[in-house]
């Protein structure tokens, strides 16, 4: 992040008007903690990728991942 807000400003852009997201790619498993880390670090947004079968599939994988990372 740092190496980003760099080019930022010798870019003359305001890295605090910028807003930074990461995904943590499709069906890979993410905690609590990676997500923490990520914000630590200035992420503002993470991207969770769920891959489902069906409807009844993305479902549970968006509640399963809510409940497990949403305090």
């Amino acid at each position: 992040m740092a190496t980003i807000q760099r080019y930022t400003v010798a870019a003359s852009r305001d890295p605090s008007q910028l807003f930074y997201s990461v995904t943590t790619g499709i069906g890979q498993t993410t905690t609590r903690e990676e997500v923490s880390r990520f914000a630590n670090i200035g992420v503002d947004r993470v991207i969770i990728g769920a891959l489902g079968a069906s409807a009844n599939e993305y479902t549970r994988l968006i509640e399963t991942n809510a409940n497990a990372l949403i305090a």
